[in-house]
């Protein structure tokens, strides 16, 4: 992604994730390619951007439908899967990777991450938003969980979808590209 002038990214006051438009997906991997487990429609947390809109790293809560929790936390209050990873490196265009650490409960385990950080142009305020799509896969055995890919002894594949847009500041305004500096 090239640099954006004037480091409009840098104020996180100025950008939100857009719920509507994010999701995670959990994937039993196969041998003839990942079989859908799960849909993890919600999620809070936060991305961390540098100052030019590529990522550097993100610390996330992913909540659990009720089919996914492990039978002994069925009914309570629902547990979340925890995803933080920080230094993400940007390699050619607009690819990152690193390291990330999983976490359920007391358990956890240390992953690569892969993703893809593009900026899309936005007509309404001549910023372009950022659309994230990270990837991890880790071994079901390690969190005990998933139970349908521990019992097969199967990596799960866990994809995350996001995008951070502008936020309204003001009534009904949202950021503007800043102008050259004089």
């Amino acid at each position: 992604m090239d640099p954006v002038s004037d480091a409009i990214y840098s104020d996180p006051s100025a950008w939100r994730i857009d719920t509507d438009a994010s999701e995670g997906t959990l994937a039993m991997v196969m041998q003839d390619g990942p079989r859908p487990l799960f849909r993890l429609p919600r999620f809070h947390g936060s991305f961390y951007l540098r100052p030019t809109g590529r990522l550097a790293g993100f610390a996330l809560h992913l909540d659990l439908p009720e089919e996914a929790r492990p039978a002994r936390l069925r009914g309570q209050e629902p547990p979340t899967l925890y995803w933080e990873s920080t230094d993400l490196r940007t390699g050619t265009a607009n690819d990152l990777d690193g390291r990330g650490m999983l976490q359920l409960g007391r358990r956890e385990t240390w992953t690569a991450v892969s993703g893809v950080c593009s900026p899309v142009p936005y007509a309404r305020s001549g910023l372009p938003y950022l659309k994230i799509v990270l990837e991890t896969t880790f071994p079901s055995l390690a969190l005990w969980w998933p139970q349908e890919a521990r019992r097969r002894l199967r990596p799960v594949l866990l994809t995350l979808f996001a995008e951070i847009r502008p936020a309204r500041v003001g009534p009904g305004s949202p950021p503007q590209v800043p102008g050259p500096r004089r």
